[in-house]
This record gives structure tokens, C-alpha cells and sequence, in this order.
């Protein structure tokens, strides 16, 4: 779900939870923060003011880097929990601050790594150590936890509201030494502390915003710190300025800061103020975020309050002007402004253009940017100009404008002239340090434009890309084309696509379920581009009833690499899955084909890395136990199949799970042995064939050297046999069935002994069949068929010279008929 399909979802629940008079609101979510208030942060200051209620929010898991704080935890309002392991060590996933507005954030931290906790009663997830139970690491993790603490907070002081309780965790926090405000905020919470202390500051963090680059002319920015005592005895306090952190998280000894004065008396029921004082001119001071804390401790008490400003590094303004295709402003441009050198995302116009003008400004630090901007229609029906700028130098102030009357159509015809467009993109990707990509998926290309603003990029930098499905009717041809430019966008784009160079796919898939339908989709990449990847989507092409077989005519340029992809469904069963090929190249003039969803069914191994690698006592399984026989990956629908996983060694089981992707934590750091058993069914009164896939692996393991992973030595045997689209073979016939081994055992040498059993009555009886090996290696075993229709199923057992074994058994792996 995108970030703006779920935001009415999340404003529903937070005044929800405000009518139920929730004093605190706990809230593990979050997306990119940009500068202005979105409707979320907009949303946590408007309804924390109207009700007292205080929004505890994650975060967020982008870390370790600067600036990755996420929304809506930046909201001012909002108490932002960052995450701390069991040393109180800043985790690395946790965001930093400053937000996209350069605030002081977060507020607070918490413990947030390997966090155990009760198991929700559908979760497929748990601690195979404690069941019942899971562990997770998050500022999701902290974030209930201090949520928690200013629950009792509130219990203890009914009359206060959120911003109350929010100062006094803050000023009764832990201190993190040598840890920066703008990563842990004002320390790890401490809810004994927090309960005790009387004396709070307000505002509870002392931000002392930005000061702008150059900075010879910076001025000393003063902030007032009110200390309140609730108490009902004066307290003498002792100020200093402590945990001084520079920017790059260096600790140091002094800095910009300065504190006035050294000790004051806060009067009981009373207030006493102090000032902090931030000095940015400095000849040698680094730019970036520099922070300390404001401690004052005395008659018992340790408060503190977070202090910090930012130093802007080099920057420079860039002023955007866009105009609709009417002439007029464009107030509604939506605009993204990627940084190539720091991967910052810049969204000006959603806050910026308050005069409605269609003029904004936005600070960038000096570096290469890519603009992506979509100017919007004014009316209905009318065209949607795209508009990018492949690279932009912000070496000083700047001013580009974005007109949509410059775009043009995009207009690209296939080589059957009757061929309709039925789906397309168009995508780019801009290269730095920091790639960036964006997309438009459409149905309806006539009302979308394009163009280039500023100026280009080296051919090696920038590339764009239009693509889709093009197609005269359901039964005929499908042409999926792309066609590619690299170093400028388009501005506009009228192509006619020659047959000459394409490659011809002859697809067909099988139909294993009663009135199955298949959907084709297909998705492109290009070597190295690995954001563009991303962007760019499957396209749909037209829905057929199976089995089917169609052509269909790829395009070959640009060193493209395809992805065909087959969604099935019936007319009771809405998704049956989708089964897809590997990313793959095809060449030109030449023919291949692909054929979906048809038997033997089982776990395939696409890769040779096998489907099971380790990482200290981390591990990570996918095994695919439905990939068809072709060996296309299979992802049925959760609904349709069931699957019992469990993964031991000796007596003791480190993973029993209900899926056959799952990863955990439990491998000894020592050599060992393990049974991996798997067990997947999917209904007999809804599939002919594949109703039951049953895998039993033993295998051993060493650790591997740190960073290093390891691969477990898993194997199985491919049973391919030509069969019809049905996947059916002829009774009482006499079939080879070539085996194909994947896996540890595929290396040369490596397998060790190959045992074949067949079943005629569903896996009631077995008799062993020879296994035949060629000159050539190939592997085969012959059956004669009985004259009677039925199942054909398959075991096989297989060992490997390192002393490890699978036992596969394929329960109605395929059927005879007369």
C-alpha cells in the first residue's frame, strides 16, 4: 500500500483513538519525512493541542546515517523513540535527526533490539526458543515500550497533559555518554526516575534551529530553558553542558554552545529560568548537526534537557517556477527533488508554494540532484506533463523552470499496426552515489507528455525507458517492447517498432485446476541499473482461459533482461498464485519457449546457491515447493496450499513453521547436523496433479567465518517428463523421465548415490525404478505405464559425497489418461 493510499487509514485511527479519550497513542509507523508538515505530523500537533493526548511514534529503521528521521515521528508534538540495544548502544538501524526541517529530533530511546514478546494468535512468526513468543528488533520495539512508561507517567499525574508527561521523560531520562541528541535524543527512558523527580524543563528540548551557510555573518542564537518544581520544597541546581557531540557523531569538549547561569534555585510550585546559547561563526567548526545536554542536578535531582542546532553545510537556493499547459501556475506540481550525492529526498511543493504562484524555493547542499516533476492537469480528462531534469549542479543559486507546454505525446506503435496499446510504463534512473528512479504506470498514454528540463547527463548516468504491452486482440501476439535513451529524457517520443530484432517466446500454461484463467505479466531490467529495477512494474496483458498458448515478441536492445510472469485464478478461486521465470536475457531473431504450470510440481532450486544460507546463527530458507516443471519459481496464493515446515537438530527443533520461506536465529557456532522436513499439500478436489509435495533433507554445517555466510547443502531431484498442457501422459505407454539433480549434489563428482520409487495409487505402494545414465551424464528413469488412467507419483532419495541426503516424495506428481 502506498504512503497516500494508507494516510486516511492511520488520520481514521488517531481520532478514533482521541474519541476514546486516550491519553497516550502508540504509534510504530512511518514513512519519509519531507520538509513542511504532512497531513499525518499535521494531524499528531492539531490533535495533541485539542486533546492532551500525547503520540509516542517510532523513529524509524533507517539508520545509521544523518538526516533519516521519519515521519510522523518529526511531527513537533510527537514523542520520537529511537532504539537502544541491552548496552544502551545506539542500534544502527535507528533513524537520526535532524527532520527535513533540520528540528532537533528524536526526543527519547528505548530498548529496541531483540526484543521478545507475546506472539499474536495468527502469527506465522515465533521464537522457536520460547514458543509463543517472537523477537524483533525497531524503533517499532522501543516506541510501546515508552509508550508504556508514559501510561504510568499519566497514572501518576492525571491533570497532566501529553507535553507535560513528554517533558518529564525527557528530563528524567538516562544519560547515553558519547551519544549525540540527534541520534538518542535525551537519553534512554527511566520510568523510576521519571515517576520521583520533580522538576521538568520547558520546553522539554532546546532546539535552536538552523543557521544558514555562509557563515561569517551567523549570529549567537539564544534559547530560555524554564525549569518547573512541582515539588513542595525549593531545589538549588547546578547547571553544565554535558555530551557535547559534533557533527559525524564525534564527542568532544567544547563546542558552540554556552549556558548562563552555572547554578539556580527553582522555588517550589515555582519556575526559574537559564539560557543556552548557540555560536556558529567559528572559523574550522564542521557543518552539520552538532548537540549537548543541558544537566542540572541538585537536592536529588538530574534533569536534562537535549540542546542542539544545525550548521548548514554549503547549500545553495534553487527557485522552481512551473506552469500548467494553460499558461497558468502550476501550485499542484508534484515534484522530487533526489540527491544523488546524499540520496536526500526533497518534496518542495507540497508545503512550499503558499501563494499559490507556482514558485518555490528549496535550500539544497551543494552536490547533483535529479528532478522528477508530473505537472497535473487543471481539468478533467486533460494530459499529465512528466517532466525531468537528468542532473542538476547545485554549485550555486539557481532557477529552473518547468513548463508543461514543452512536453509532448508519446506515441510508440508496434509492428502489427492493429496491435493496441493494452498497458505501459515509461521509467528513468538517475546514477550517484545514491541512485534515484522514478515511474508512471498507465493504461492510457494519449493523455501523458514528456520532457526535458535543464540539462542532460552522461549517456552513463541517466537512462529512460518506455515500455508496455501492445497487443490486437486476446488470441494474437503480444508485443512487449521497450524502447530506450540514455544521457537526456525524452521530449516526446514517436517510435515505430521493427520486427527486425525482437525475440519470439512461444508461451503456453497449463491448467492443473478446473477453469483456470491465466493473466501474462512482464517486467524488464537492465544490468546495473538496480533502481530502475525497482521502479519499473509488471504490465498486464489480457486474461485467457487455460491451457493456452500464445507468441509473444520481446524486445532485445539496450542489453534488456525479461521476467515473465503468469497469474492464475478461477471463477471460485480468485488467486491461485502466479508462477514466474528468472530474470533472463533473450536474443534477437531467435525463438525460445516458456511453458507455466504444468507438472512435475516440487522445490526446483533455481540457482545453485541452493535455498538455504547462514550467517553466524542467523538463517534464511525458501524452498519453492510448488515450482512447476518447467522450474519456474511458484508463489501460490497462501490460501491454496498448506505447509508444515520443522527444522531440528539432534532432540532439540529450531524452527517449526507454516511456510516454506521463513528465517530465524538458532545455528550453533559449532559444527552440526540437521533435518530440514517439509511437508506441502493443496486440495485433490481442486488440482489434478501436485496435491502433495513431501521433503525430508539431512544435512551437515560448519560456521563460517564473520562477515562471511554459508550455504546449506541441500539438493533434490527434478522429475520432467513431456507432458500435455493438462499434464497428463498416455495410459499404458512406455515414458522416459529424464531427472535432473539441483543443488549441492549438481557439482561434478559430488553425488554420491540416486534411489527412484514410483507409485501407480497415490503413494499407497511403491516399487523402485532403475535410474539410467547416459554417456553424457543425463539421468532417466523408463516406465511402462499401467493401461488403467490414474496418478503417477515419485520417490527419490538422493546422498552427496559430504555425507548428506534428501528423501522427496511427489504425491500425484502427474496423471494418465486413456
Amino acid at each position: 500500500m502506498t504512503e497516500a493510499a494508507a494516510t486516511p487509514g492511520v488520520l481514521a485511527g488517531m481520532e478514533w483513538a482521541v474519541q476514546q479519550r486516550a491519553k497516550i497513542v502508540s504509534m510504530s509507523l512511518g514513512s519519509t519525512d519531507f520538509a513542511g508538515a504532512d497531513p499525518i505530523e499535521q494531524a499528531v500537533n492539531d490533535l495533541s493541542k485539542s486533546s492532551g493526548a500525547l503520540f509516542t511514534i517510532a523513529a524509524g529503521n533507517d539508520g545509521p546515517g544523518d538526516a533519516t528521521m521519519g515521519s510522523p515521528g518529526s511531527a513537533e508534538q510527537a514523542l520520537a523513540v529511537a532504539a537502544v540495544d541491552h548496552d544502551d548502544k545506539l542500534a544502527d538501524f535507528s533513524s537520526r535527526g535532524p527532520t527535513a526541517d533540520s528540528a532537533l529530533k528524536p526526543d527519547i530511546s528505548a530498548p529496541g533490539v531483540d526484543i521478545t514478546a507475546a506472539k499474536a494468535a495468527h502469527s506465522s512468526d515465533e521464537d522457536e526458543a520460547t514458543p509463543g513468543y517472537v523477537t524483533y528488533s525497531g524503533t517499532s520495539m522501543a516506541t510501546p515500550a515508552t509508550a508504556g512508561a508514559a501510561a504510568i507517567v499519566a497514572q501518576e499525574h492525571p491533570d497532566w497533559n501529553g507535553q507535560r508527561i513528554k517533558a518529564a521523560l525527557l528530563a528524567s531520562a538516562k544519560p547515553l555518554p558519547g551519544q549525540g541528541a540527534y541520534a538518542v535524543g535525551a537519553g534512554r527512558v527511566d520510568l523510576a526516575r521519571a515517576i520521583r523527580q520533580t522538576v521538568t524543563t520547558e520546553p522539554a528540548s532546546a532546539d535552536l534551529g538552523v543557521q544558514l551557510w555562509p557563515h561569517g555573518d551567523d549570529q549567537p542564537v539564544r534559547r530560555t530553558v524554564t525549569y518547573r518544581n512541582t515539588g513542595d520544597r525549593p531545589v538549588t541546581l547546578d547547571l553544565a553542558l554535558t555530551d557535547r557531540v559534533a557533527p559525524g557523531g564525534r564527542a568532544v569538549t567544547t563546542g558552540v554552545f554556552t549556558l548562563s547561569p552555572a547554578r539556580l534555585t527553582v522555588p517550589a510550585d515555582g519556575t526559574a529560568d537559564a539560557t543556552v546559547t548557540a555560536d556558529t561563526r567559528a572559523d574550522g567548526l564542521a557543518d552539520g548537526p552538532w548537540s549537548a545536554a543541558v544537566t542540572a542536578t541538585g537536592d536529588g535531582q538530574s534533569v536534562r534537557t537535549p540542546v542542539g542546532v544545525v550548521r548548514e553545510a554549503e547549500s545553495y537556493t534553487l527557485t522552481i517556477r512551473a506552469t500548467g499547459r494553460d499558461g497558468k501556475p502550476a501550485p499542484d506540481t508534484d515534484l522530487t527533488i533526489g540527491g544523488l550525492d546524499s540520496g536526500r529526498l526533497y518534496r518542495p511543493y507540497d508545503a512550499g508554494d503558499k501563494d499559490q504562484d507556482g514558485v518555490v524555493t528549496v535550500r539544497l547542499p551543494k552536490g547533483r540532484y535529479t528532478l522528477d516533476a508530473q505537472i497535473l492537469p487543471s481539468a478533467q480528462g486533460g494530459a499529465v506533463s512528466w517532466l525531468v531534469t537528468p542532473k542538476l549542479v547545485m554549485d550555486r543559486d539557481r532557477t529552473l523552470t518547468l513548463d508543461a507546454r514543452t512536453a509532448k505525446p508519446v506515441h510508440v506503435r508496434a509492428p502489427d499496426a492493429g496491435a493496441r496499446l493494452r498497458g505501459a510504463q515509461m521509467a528513468f534512473s538517475a546514477r550517484g552515489a545514491t541512485d534515484y528512479a522514478g515511474a508512471l504506470l498507465t493504461d492510457d498514454y494519449t493523455h501523458v507528455f514528456a520532457a526535458q528540463a535543464g540539462p542532460g547527463a552522461p549517456p552513463k548516468d541517466f537512462i529512460v525507458q518506455f515500455g508496455g504491452i501492445w497487443q490486437r486482440g486476446a488470441a494474437d501476439p503480444q508485443y512487449d517492447l521497450v524502447v530506450t535513451r540514455r544521457g537526456t529524457m525524452f521530449t516526446g517520443l514517436d517510435r515505430r517498432v521493427s520486427a527486425h530484432g525482437l525475440a519470439k517466446v512461444v508461451m503456453s500454461v497449463g491448467s492443473v485446476a478446473a477453469g483456470t484463467r491465466a493473466t501474462p505479466y512482464t517486467r524488464w531490467e537492465v544490468p546495473g541499473w538496480d533502481a530502475l529495477a525497482l521502479a519499473v512494474g509488471p504490465v498486464e496483458g489480457a486474461t485467457r482461459k487455460a491451457p493456452v498458448s500464445g507468441i509473444h515478441y520481446l524486445s532485445t536492445g539496450a542489453d534488456l533482461r525479461w521476467e515473465l510472469d503468469n497469474y492464475l485464478d478461477t471463477a471460485t478461486h480468485r488467486d491461485l498464485g502466479s508462477w514466474q521465470t528468472q530474470v533472463r536475457r533473450y536474443r534477437a531473431d531467435h525463438t525460445y519457449r516458456e511453458t507455466f504450470n504444468t507438472a512435475v510440481f516440487g522445490p526446483s532450486f533455481g540457482s545453485a546457491d541452493g535455498a538455504g544460507t547462514y550467517e553466524g546463527k542467523a538463517y534464511w530458507i525458501c524452498l519453492g515447493m510448488f515450482d512447476d516443471g518447467a522450474g519456474h519459481a511458484g508463489y501460490p496464493e497462501a490460501s491454496e496450499i498448506t505447509v508444515h515446515a520443522r527444522l531440528s537438530t539432534g532432540g532439540t527443533v529450531v524452527a517449526d513453521r507454516k511456510e516454506d520461506c521463513f528465517n530465524g536465529s538458532g545455528f550453533p557456532d559449532r559444527p552440526a547436523r540437521y533435518r530440514l522436513a517439509v511437508d506441502a499439500s493443496r486440495s485433490a478436489s481442486v488440482y489434478h496433479v501436485g496435491t502433495r509435495v513431501s521433503v525430508v533433507w539431512d544435512f551437515a554445517v560448519r560456521p563460517v567465518a564473520s562477515p562471511g555466510s554459508g550455504t546449506m547443502p541441500l539438493s533434490v531431484v527434478r522429475f520432467t517428463p513431456r507432458l500435455g498442457l493438462d499434464s497428463t501422459a498416455r495410459a499404458g505407454s512406455r515414458i522416459t523421465v529424464p531427472l535432473v539433480i539441483r543443488g549441492a549434489a549438481a557439482a561434478p563428482g559430488a553425488l554420491r548415490t540416486l534411489t527412484v520409487q514410483v507409485s501407480y495409487d497415490g503413494g499407497h505402494t511403491w516399487k523402485g525404478s532403475a535410474v539410467h545414465t547416459a554417456s553424457d551424464g543425463r539421468r532417466s528413469v523408463t516406465l511402462t505405464q499401467p493401461a488403467t488412467p490414474g496418478t503417477v507419483s515419485f520417490k527419490a532419495t538422493a546422498t552427496d559425497t559430504g555425507g548428506n541426503r534428501v528423501t522427496q516424495t511427489l504425491i500425484d506428481a502427474y496423471r494418465t489418461v486413456s
